[in-house]
């Protein structure tokens, strides 16, 4: 079957921003418009209370700290070189959002015990304190049990936001993140569609009945709307079309437990697709190597040559035998096998089966035979693309009905490698 969770990520992170920034425009546009606030909060301006202050700098310091990484990365990570420095940062960080938690929870506190400011909070107010505290208490968590988020955010969700700026939304390294971090992303994107259902964006709404310099910025900010919204469609309707229906996983790029490179393997050092797949000819699925196939190569290669080069300088140098160098991702393998330092199996440690992710997901009410077809003489390439020059194996062709029933129409018509066949376009063919 298909993967629902690629779906989602797609929903959430391709779908969502954009459907968030056209809410917003669209809400703070049409109340602009109108000249009057939507009736969603009580008219009168809130007191000003302490816990406020509390929160309005709280969130001032947080919103400007992640604009500033988002412009300068590279000097953020810089500075977190520095252990002195990462923990100043980090730490300053976790005190201003503790601040803003205290003061929503105090703000909450006081609207339950007290009637006057109880008169001052309406339904929004009261949804908004609810995001709020849920989007301040997964950064504290992500700060207290993620920790170093600081560069988290460098190197990961400032990619990730660039490109959701450039329309081209890249989630290979959202997918990869601990559903906290996936949480907080999308706590903020629903904040950004409700904000403009409560008092925060009053100062962008001139009311009915203002005239001369009021009426004419009234007039800009209308402009400044439609255009946000005019680039936030652009952005939207693409993705919108771009988001497969249930079942096409075309574009499918998982995170493996090893980074195993196809690239490598099968592009530079030429490894038969078969070595590793060997029950793709004889049987209904293709099979994944075993960690002892692994191993035949591997108890003798445990780090790419150029680390092993390294070393073997270092050590003439120094004047000393050479080290064995582990590479991280082999000794994943090794930890899995349950091996020692000499590569040897260890009674005293656990063997793991390694969980490899599916690509190539076909629903459960077909059946697709690798034998029949590598029998024919189908170049592997023909259905799962260039795996011989991916990184990491990604799902090229949209393996739907119709492009295997092309297929197979042109098979019959033109054959396979200059090979007549005969392949059936019945539909028991691939459907129980």
């Amino acid at each position: 079957m298909g993967s629902p969770l690629l779906d989602l990520d797609r929903l959430l992170f391709a779908v969502l921003p954009y459907v968030a920034m056209v809410a917003f425009f669209v809400v703070v546009a049409v109340r602009c418009i109108r000249g009057s606030p939507l009736a969603t909060s009580p008219q009168p301006p809130p007191r000003r209370y302490g816990e406020r202050l509390l929160v309005g700098y709280g969130i001032l310091v947080i919103l400007v700290g992640h604009v500033l990484a988002f412009l300068i990365p590279e000097q953020v990570l810089l500075w977190n070189n520095d252990a002195l420095r990462r923990y100043v940062l980090e730490g300053s960080a976790l005190v201003f959002a503790l601040m803003t938690l205290v003061g929503l929870l105090l703000t909450v506190l006081r609207c339950l015990v007290s009637a006057e400011a109880r008169r001052d909070v309406g339904t929004s107010d009261w949804l908004l304190y609810a995001l709020l505290l849920l989007q301040v208490a997964s950064g504290i968590f992500l700060a207290l049990f993620y920790p170093w988020g600081s560069s988290w955010y460098a190197t990961l969700g400032v990619p990730y936001l660039r490109s959701l700026v450039r329309l081209e939304p890249d989630l290979s390294a959202i997918r990869a993140l601990p559903h906290p971090v996936k949480l907080h992303l999308v706590t903020s994107c629903v904040l950004v569609m409700f904000v403009p259902f409560t008092r925060v964006v009053n100062p962008l709404i001139v009311r009915r009945g203002e005239e001369g310099q009021e009426r004419g910025y009234s007039r800009v900010t209308t402009m400044v709307l439609l255009v946000g919204l005019a680039f936030s469609l652009l952005a939207l309707v693409p993705r919108l079309r771009g988001t497969p229906l249930p079942g096409n996983q075309q574009g499918y790029e998982p995170v493996q437990p090893i980074a195993f490179s196809h690239r490598l393997h099968a592009g530079e050092l030429q490894v038969s697709c078969l070595y590793c797949h060997a029950d793709a000819e004889k049987g209904r699925h293709a099979g994944i190597a075993s960690g002892s196939v692994c191993m035949n190569c591997h108890r003798f290669v445990t780090a790419p040559l150029r680390d092993g080069r390294a070393e073997l300088e270092l050590a003439k140098e120094e004047n000393r035998p050479p080290r064995t160098i582990i590479s991280p991702e082999l000794a994943k393998l090794y930890e899995a096998l349950g091996l020692d330092d000499k590569l040897q199996r260890d009674a005293a440690k656990p063997t793991t089966p390694i969980r490899w992710v599916k690509v190539h997901n076909l629903p459960s009410f077909t059946r697709f035979d690798h034998g029949a077809h590598v029998y024919a003489g189908v170049d592997c390439r023909h259905c799962h693309g260039p795996v011989d020059s991916m990184e990491r194996v990604r799902q090229v062709e949209d393996l739907s009905m119709g492009w295997c029933v092309h297929c197979h129409r042109d098979a019959k018509e033109n054959g396979v490698a200059g090979r007549k066949v005969q392949p059936s376009n019945d539909c028991t063919t691939c459907h129980h």
